[in-house]
């Protein structure tokens, strides 16, 4: 007990934001210099917020926030120590008591978002994940669903997180629980980042799945295209010919369409100047139909543009097209279509399920589509097409059987 030693530390806000404990700089007086703490080898001014720590065997006690305070305290804990070695009895009252110095909410937050945007700028995580991420937890820090603000990041508890959620449900514009499911992520992936498990997957808000995948019958592509100028044609056409996320047909390139010697595709490529990068498994080449690479090649050629934007499908002003789905509801509602039948993954769903109908294996397809290799979302793909196949089986069965013959009821005699 008496070899115990006690140490004096700084918590505080480094200059990149993370919260660490400190060893304190030592000034040229041999004293403790007031908020600086060795940062690998470095005197580092932290941020305000600062207080003193001391760590006797592993455990954290607040010893201050100047450094004659914190001295005193190591002073005091150190007889202390002393007096229990020779037999002596100390009250551990504030031992019990002492924890952890608290985590501001919006410290946390900071120190969090500034490790996600060294993941962006190392390329394992997209700027979207930033901006998301940003969103959601500074929407939560503002307490606007809470009528008492929380201030500390030990103060979080289960219940505040699915206050939360609800409150996110209820003010969403469709009171969508895959919105409120998709904060949740978001917020327990930082309470575990901030070593908080308070809540599980468990408590995440229940999110009915959807029966079956809907895909566009023969019918309605018909109709829709009967609606489309020669370049929505064309537009709809790559998106139903190649699977394509919204997102990256609309980064598209003129550059990004290759003829590869007869066996043509689209290159999916990260592009950095624009601030918009896929994950690792969504960098691909798209081989398309020889004639969809035809008609892109003679499009993207046109002079108008060509001199007008490097996007394969610019709006009239250059820029790149941020209204497909838009524009797309607008023709499904010309060809009387149900609009919000229609959506830009719809072909993307369509495309998949012809693609196994027509005999392509599942590691080709899902190579096209960009999938994870984890990924099992393929299988809903199979499932559809599995549906599909059954009802088709039973039309044919049932229009080669005869029907069974209906019985006249006798006439009764007319009474004259």
């Amino acid at each position: 007990m008496a070899h115990r030693k006690v140490s004096i530390y700084l918590y505080g806000k480094t200059p990149d934001g993370i919260w660490k404990y400190l060893k304190p700089a030592i000034g040229t007086n041999n004293k403790i210099r007031p908020g600086y703490g060795v940062l690998h080898g470095n005197a580092t001014k932290l941020d305000d917020g600062y207080r003193y720590v001391l760590n006797v065997s592993g455990k954290w006690i607040p010893a201050g926030d100047t450094p004659k305070e914190a001295q005193q305290a190591a002073e005091l804990k150190q007889a202390e120590l002393a007096y229990v070695a020779v037999g002596g009895e100390v009250q551990e009252e504030q031992d019990k008591t002492a924890q952890t110095p608290k985590t501001k909410i919006t410290d946390s937050i900071a120190a969090y978002l500034a490790g996600i945007s060294a993941d962006v700028a190392g390329r394992s995580k997209r700027p979207r994940t930033y901006t998301s991420a940003k969103q959601i937890l500074s929407e939560f820090a503002e307490c606007k669903w809470r009528e008492n603000p929380l201030k500390h990041v030990e103060e979080v508890t289960s219940n505040d997180v699915k206050q939360y959620v609800g409150w996110v449900i209820d003010h969403s514009r469709t009171n969508s629980r895959r919105t409120g499911e998709n904060k949740f992520i978001r917020l327990k992936a930082w309470l575990v980042w901030a070593k908080q498990k308070v809540v599980t997957s468990k408590d995440a808000p229940i999110v009915p799945q959807k029966t079956s995948v809907h895909v566009l019958s023969d019918e309605v592509l018909a109709k829709f295209f009967a609606k489309c100028t020669d370049v929505q044609r064309m537009i709809y056409t790559t998106f139903l010919q190649s699977g394509m996320r919204d997102e990256e047909l609309m980064y598209l390139e003129r550059t990004d369409l290759h003829w590869n010697d007869g066996s043509p595709f689209i290159d999916i490529n990260e592009k950095p100047r624009y601030n918009w990068i896929p994950k690792w498994y969504q960098l691909r080449k798209i081989f398309i139909p020889l004639e969809l690479y035809r008609v892109l090649d003679e499009y993207r050629k046109l002079p108008r543009i060509q001199n007008q934007s490097p996007w394969m499908f610019p709006t009239s002003y250059g820029q790149r097209n941020r209204k497909l789905l838009q524009a797309a509801q607008r023709i499904a509602k010309r060809a009387g279509l149900d609009s919000k039948e229609v959506t830009l993954h719809d072909f993307r769903r369509t495309y998949a399920t012809t693609c196994l109908r027509k005999g392509m294996d599942i590691p080709t397809v899902k190579k096209q589509l960009g999938h994870s290799p984890k990924s099992n979302a393929i299988w809903k793909y199979v499932e559809a097409l599995a549906e599909q196949e059954r009802s088709r089986k039973v039309v044919e069965v049932w229009a080669v059987v005869p029907k069974p013959p209906i019985e006249k009821e006798p006439v009764s005699p007319t009474i004259q």
